[in-house]
């Protein structure tokens, strides 16, 4: 399962928490100090392992419907990450610095959990060995030829922008293939 990963220098409370005093005089003195708050967030690429990948439940898990429930078995701590996340860390600095920011104290926090951004992919690798991924070049499945996974789901690597016109363009590209392959009577 490929997935991104985040990281942010955030602007938060902790900064006001250093200002003395109470009520006007306090706000009028942190508008001062700290008149604009911000944060900057990375998005890193999320590699390939065998690690990384997602399975029915072997337990037998099953939601109120009874419907079998997947474990997402993923680990983001690897050093390609953590040198991500400090490349990213350096960037952001070197942009706050260039605006003439004040940078506060942080601490460099360890790469997210895969499944922490909202652009996820992975779980179907794409290519031609049925025992190494679910789906061949056309996004069928390996085990059900008129089965297309048409989604994010077959990409081995996934990147930190956005993913609709790829996505958009599988499946173009593998209906059209499933159409031509109706009309040759193979499906």
């Amino acid at each position: 399962m490929a997935a991104g990963f985040r990281h942010r220098l955030r602007y938060g409370s902790g900064s006001r928490r250093r200002v003395t005093g109470f009520g006007s005089a306090y706000k009028k003195r942190v508008k001062e100090l700290y008149p604009a708050g911000f944060y900057l967030g990375g998005y890193g690429e999320g590699l390939a392992f065998d690690w990384n990948f997602v399975e029915i439940d072997p337990g037998g898990l099953r939601d109120r419907f009874g419907i079998p429930q997947v474990r997402f078995n993923t680990n983001a701590e690897y050093p390609h990450a953590f040198a991500v996340r400090d490349e990213m860390y350096g960037q952001m600095e070197e942009i706050l610095k260039a605006a003439g920011a004040e940078i506060f104290p942080y601490e460099k926090v360890p790469p997210g959990p895969l499944g922490s951004v909202t652009h996820e992919a992975g779980g179907t690798r794409m290519g031609n060995d049925p025992r190494t991924s679910v789906v061949d070049k056309w996004n069928r499945c390996h085990d059900v030829n008129n089965l297309l996974v048409v989604d994010a789901a077959c990409f081995v690597t996934h990147p930190e922008k956005q993913t609709t016109h790829t996505i958009m363009s599988l499946c173009y590209r593998a209906c059209d293939h499933l159409a031509e392959e109706f009309r040759a009577g193979n499906v």
